[in-house]
Order: C-alpha cells, then structure tokens, then sequence
C-alpha cells in the first residue's frame, strides 16, 4: 500500500518538515500556481493537497475558482468541505458535481468533506454521482468503498503520544486500500505516523526525520515564488 501521512499545514523549514503530505489552506486568497510549483520543485516527495475554506466550497466568485483551478494543476489533490449550511439537495449535489468535474484532472484528485445533517449512506452517494473521494475519519466512522481513501483525524488533544486503540483502528481500515492518504490533526502527529507505519509495516518516509515536530511558524508560501515570470498573467499566477 502506498501511504502519505500529513498536518493540515506547512511549518518550520521545507527540507526538515517532517511529513510527505500537506494541506495547503485556500480561502478567498488562493495561492499561486508557481509557489507551489517552487514547493514541489524543492522537496519532490512531498505530495499537496488544497483545502478550500469550508464556507466557500460551494460559493466559489469566478476569479477566486479560476485561481483555484490554476493551483489545482500543481496539486495532487482539492479538497472541498461543506458545513451544516450545505444541505442535501438536488441543487448543492449539482453544484458539488460542476465544481469537482472543473478542478478534476489527470493529476489532481477532488474530496468531499461534508459535515452538518448528511447522513452516512446519503454521504457515500454523492461521493459516488459527484465522482469525488469521501474525506472521513476512518476511527470514527466507516471506511468508504474504493481503491484510494482521504482521511482527516480530528485533533488528537494535547497528548504527545496517540492513543494505541485509535491507530489500530486506522491501521485495520487502511490495510482494504490500495492508496491512503492521512491527514493528522492537533498535536502528536509525528509520533503518530511513526507508530501507525510500524503497526502497517510500511515505510512512508523516504530518510530519516527529527524525533520531534519541527513546530515552527507557518511557512511564508509567497517566499516560495520564483522572481522570473513562468508565462502566467500576474493575477493568475
């Protein structure tokens, strides 16, 4: 099985972060396509999703989603949250099923999170006619069906260590998918991955890490960006 486990965020320094995926936020700014490309071109394993900000998932302006759909093209994956203000209608499925056939690509995979009044088999359905993968958390809820899984573990509370159930957990549920990819919240996600690839007999990480989180501050993205133009208008870029 291939496995990435990743923080819903960059921090500290790029060639010391200690994790091969990472979320990248994107609310009414959206970054640009060549910061992300510079990232990438600075540590090639690290694989990048796009998060969009819950309350514009599906209210997207048209040049904030033309920016997105620029980023999109250097992201592996978009992830499109909805909140209790999405309800289950024909018109929020049509809309989720427009916006994820605009973002998708060879390259760039499109999650759904949805949180509110769905309920479980309704979730698995729109997943299913949007075409989109169902974001969960595989310890609290069932694994959805299919060969690739995006899971986000909600914060894991102020403990250093993991709870050993909730790995166990996890480890059982990813070993049905070919492909997974896990975002940890709160604190401890290092030494949860550690523990959940010892427990799956992986080996996601490609050398070795610092025994602890480099915390740092939030990685600056815009310092990222190369100074010679990439053939991008300016405001797309």
């Amino acid at each position: 099985m291939k496995l990435h486990v990743g923080v819903p965020e960059l921090r500290g320094k790029l060639e010391r972060f200690p994790f091969s995926f990472a979320e990248i936020q994107a609310g009414r700014s959206i970054p640009r396509r060549r910061v992300l490309r510079t990232i990438q071109e600075a540590r090639s394993d690290l694989v990048l999703s796009l998060r969009v900000a819950p309350d514009l998932a599906l209210t997207l302006t048209s040049d904030v989603l033309e920016k997105l759909t620029l980023a999109a093209e250097r992201a592996a994956f978009v992830v499109l949250p909805t909140t209790h203000r999405t309800g289950p209608t024909k018109e929020n499925l049509r809309r989720l099923t427009e916006l994820a056939q605009r973002l998708r690509s060879e390259t760039t995979r499109v999650a759904w999170e949805p949180h509110g009044i769905f309920e479980p088999e309704e979730e698995e359905r729109w997943a299913e006619e949007a075409d989109v993968l169902l974001v969960r958390d595989l310890t609290r809820a069932t694994p959805p069906e299919g060969s690739i899984v995006y899971t986000r573990l909600r914060s894991l509370g102020t403990s250093a260590r993991p709870s050993l159930h909730r790995i166990d957990l996890l480890a059982e549920a990813l070993t049905a998918y070919e492909e997974a990819y896990v975002i940890v919240e709160g604190s401890g996600a290092l030494r949860f991955k550690k523990e959940l690839t010892g427990a799956l007999g992986s080996q996601e990480a490609a050398f070795e890490w610092p025994d602890e989180e480099d915390e740092g501050e939030e990685l600056d993205l815009e310092s990222f960006a190369q100074d010679e133009d990439d053939g991008e208008e300016e405001e797309n870029a």
